[in-house]
């Protein structure tokens, strides 16, 4: 071979080396250029995952645990706000993949377990709402019977008051007078001295009606709570087990952190 054949050799082989970086330098831009969006969404992430671990203080401080209610209300806003860190650990997750530094590497697989911990305490959360739901219910029973108790018992008391003075009543101007102190929304008419018996029964019917309507309200009013409270354990328990598996299924989505 020539001396000449040999330069042509070695230009060519320079010429295809630099062509050949050139390829490779124009597909690095391209990768970057399309990973910059992903870069972004993941910091978008982090900043979910952060206002969430505010809003998790905020929830758990100052714990009250063995409190029914507490247990039961937290339960409550951690549903209502799961899927601010649910949408944080997927934004990361998209983004996660592209070869991040070591720091990063670390808090992906710390962040990763960290989807399993939230699966295991909403799982667990579930048979704790459900034992606090009872728990709640026999304390709305016990609070709302010893209002109505002590309120009919006052109730009771002004009625037997108001028995007896009907009872002592002889005249139909002084039932007309004792009727208007009353302010009775319907009071009876009184027309004659034969009525006066018929009336003062008439008005102990009226004040045991009294009595009766406090109760059904009572009644009603606990029914309503209840099933208030039930409505709001199904949907927080529901919502419990919905955003468990969701974490779980991030966790076994995210091995690839964990490796």
């Amino acid at each position: 071979m020539t001396q000449f054949d040999t330069e042509l050799s070695t230009q060519n082989s320079d010429q295809r080396l630099w062509e050949l970086q050139k390829s490779v330098k124009t597909l690095q831009q391209s990768r970057d250029h399309q990973l910059k969006p992903l870069t972004v969404l993941r910091w978008i992430g982090y900043g979910f995952l952060l206002l969430f671990l505010f809003d998790l203080i905020e929830i758990l401080y100052p714990p009250q645990f063995m409190n029914p209610a507490w247990e039961f209300r937290t339960l409550g806003q951690l549903v209502e706000r799961v899927l601010v860190p649910l949408i944080g650990f997927v934004l990361v997750i998209v983004g996660g993949r592209d070869t991040p530094a070591r720091v990063e590497q670390t808090l992906l697989k710390v962040l990763s377990w960290s989807t399993l911990v939230f699966a295991l305490v909403f799982y667990l959360s579930i048979p704790l709402g459900i034992f606090n739901t009872i728990r709640l219910n026999q304390q709305l029973n016990i609070q709302v019977m010893t209002q109505l108790e002590q309120q009919m018992a006052q109730v009771e008391v002004k009625v037997q008051a108001v028995k007896d003075q009907v009872n002592q009543v002889n005249t139909v101007t002084d039932l007309q007078a004792f009727l208007s102190q009353l302010n009775l929304q319907q009071a009876p008419e009184i027309q004659s001295e034969s009525q006066l018996e018929t009336v003062k029964q008439q008005i102990a019917a009226s004040m045991d009606n009294q009595l009766i309507g406090m109760e059904n309200q009572a009644k009603t009013k606990l029914a309503n709570q209840r099933q208030q409270l039930l409505m709001r354990s199904a949907k927080w328990n529901l919502g419990a087990l919905v955003s468990a598996t969701l974490f779980l299924l991030l966790w076994k989505e995210t091995d690839w952190a964990r490796r």
